[in-house]
């Protein structure tokens, strides 16, 4: 299991659907480099994407002499899906990944970030009189470019600094991600709020290898929540779907439709059941 952001690595085995699935499958929650309960103190400037993408490498390498090559899946949530997903665009051990499976993760923001901008665009350009829209529309129209040398993975706690973000708009995400399925904000609200985050942190090292995705040929499974944090769940699955050059028949997606980012809380039995199919189909048990 790849975590979402550092230093949730250990949260996903208290969970009760990854509990479950622990009855039929051997489980490993990977704590990054310098993240939650990873041991040893490792210098700021080994914590980027590029390293730990080699830490995978060599996890994955471990785990197969260990367990005397079993089949491994790939399960990762949020930040953790971009990781997997840039490691399988070229790393040499994904020949040994049996299966991807991505929780409400998207490897082309560029994609999304284009379409959550347009939105956001037409809707607040109505509403400026507002100070939440007038923010969004004027952070639409220029977002902020963090500085060349910025480390979005040991940097993260400072992202305050580069992005213009009210305190009532921080506790409006918080609300959203935390509390996961809310009727109190629409989709759009949703999204520009969560153009206030990621947008300048992940829209580089996450977006240079979108045009490999068609490397993927692996059997993939993709699980969104209808009211998951970017507010357009279902067209990022179809539209990242349609890149990876996977045979049609071992292509999977659910939607969980009282879920936001964490279907896995939010709707534990329904997401440990639809990663327990895809796996014994793929092994050809079902």
């Amino acid at each position: 299991m790849v975590p979402g952001w550092p230093g949730l690595g250990h949260i996903y085995s208290i969970e009760e659907s990854f509990i479950n699935l622990e009855k039929d499958f051997a489980l490993v929650y990977w704590n990054l480099r310098g993240a939650g309960t990873s041991r040893g103190t490792p210098p700021s400037d080994s914590i980027t994407i590029a390293q730990m993408e080699e830490d995978l490498d060599l996890l994955i390498e471990t785990l197969l002499m260990k367990y005397d090559h079993s089949s491994i899946f790939l399960a990762a949530h949020s930040f953790g899906a971009n990781l997997t997903g840039n490691y399988l665009t070229e790393r040499l051990l994904r020949r040994e990944v049996a299966g991807f499976i991505s929780i409400d993760g998207n490897l082309d923001r560029i994609h999304m970030h284009e379409r959550m901008r347009t939105e956001v665009l037409d809707y607040a350009a109505q509403r400026t009189d507002n100070p939440y829209w007038k923010e969004a529309y004027d952070y639409c129209l220029e977002p902020p470019v963090p500085p060349a040398d910025y480390n979005p993975v040991y940097d993260y706690a400072d992202t305050a600094d580069i992005i213009s973000m009210q305190n009532d708009l921080q506790k409006m995400y918080l609300d959203i991600m935390l509390k996961s399925f809310t009727q109190k904000y629409g989709n759009t609200e949703l999204i520009a709020t969560q153009l206030g985050g990621y947008d300048s942190v992940f829209s580089g090292p996450f977006s240079q290898r979108v045009e490999q995705l068609d490397t993927i040929d692996l059997p993939v499974l993709l699980l969104h929540g209808k009211y998951e944090n970017t507010g357009l769940g279902r067209e990022n699955a179809e539209h990242l779907l349609s890149q990876f050059s996977t045979p049609v028949e071992n292509k999977g997606y659910v939607m969980f439709e009282e879920s936001g980012h964490f279907p896995y809380r939010t709707e534990p039995e329904k997401f440990s059941q639809s990663i327990r199919d895809f796996i014994n189909k793929i092994q050809g048990r079902i």
